[in-house]
């Protein structure tokens, strides 16, 4: 028996990937046609409205899901503790943030530390300083290397910078993104990131 995901057959919007969510807004910017656009990808013309309006004013959020993650400078805590302390478990960190009056799961807990880079490190290169790859991380630079081929305007380079910057971690084998971007725009982690590319 076939398994249906009527999630995606209610709201099949909901499961399009950032890939072809972009190519939908490039096609309405060759096209010029919001509803002819719209029809062609059935989807409704406020939707292809609204992406393009997240994109051009909130390009951070098209990419990066916040909705169900704490505050970042609870975040930043949380990364902190194991950044000073290594060997710290997630059991005694859940412990330690209870005790400064944060309440945030061990899953919650693991997903910031991975974020950041600080568990899942690459066996081969234990000590590197590059982060396994997330779904987050994929989708920015999906959408980097996808505006990199068709429009490096300054303009859209300091977009692309100002999304990367907001990664916590950044993974290895996108090095061509890093190289293409002026270090003006870049933050100084994805500075030092470039750095240990170029050498």
């Amino acid at each position: 028996m076939t398994k249906i995901n009527f999630f995606v057959i209610i709201f099949p919007n909901s499961a399009m990937k950032v890939i072809e969510k972009l190519k939908i807004i490039e096609d309405y910017h060759q096209e010029k046609n919001l509803s002819k656009v719209a029809k062609k990808y059935n989807i409704h013309p406020s939707t292809l409205s609204r992406w393009m309006n997240r994109l051009e004013n909130q390009p951070e959020d098209f990419f990066i899901k916040r909705w169900n993650r704490p505050e970042p400078e609870i975040e930043e805590k949380v990364m902190m503790l194991k950044e000073n302390k290594p060997d710290l478990t997630l059991n005694r960190a859940k412990k330690m943030l209870e005790d400064m009056g944060i309440k945030i799961s061990i899953k919650g807990i693991y997903s910031i530390w991975q974020r950041y880079g600080l568990v899942r490190r690459p066996v081969d290169d234990p000590f590197s300083h590059f982060g396994p790859q997330t779904p987050e991380t994929k989708r920015v630079l999906e959408y980097a290397q996808y505006w990199l081929k068709r429009d490096n305007s300054t303009p859209r380079l300091k977009m692309i910078a100002k999304i990367i910057n907001r990664l916590q971690s950044y993974p290895i084998g996108y090095d061509e993104v890093l190289k293409e971007i002026p270090e003006r725009f870049l933050s100084l982690r994805r500075r030092l990131d470039k750095l240990y590319i170029n050498f």
